[in-house]
């Protein structure tokens, strides 16, 4: 897999907004992983600077998205 079959989806603040949205992409069999530099998990406010970002496959994005963005609106309801 080339770097380009890559995409971010989403870039979050905080790395449990991140795993909580990766966890309804996993729900919905949609491989995905998260992207930070937080040095290992010695400095977690690195997140703020550059955020944690939510990666899939070029092909999975749409889908991705859309899981996503339902995702938001039913739990702000």
């Amino acid at each position: 897999m080339k770097p380009d079959d890559l995409v971010v989806v989403r870039t979050f603040n905080t790395a449990i907004d991140a795993e909580l949205a990766k966890s309804a992409l996993d729900a919905a069999d949609v491989d995905s992983f998260i992207q930070m530099d937080d040095a290992g998990g010695m400095r977690p406010h690195l997140v703020f600077a550059q955020g944690a970002r939510l990666v899939v496959r070029a092909e999975d994005a749409e889908r991705a998205s859309t899981i996503l963005d339902t995702d938001e609106h039913s739990s702000s309801n």
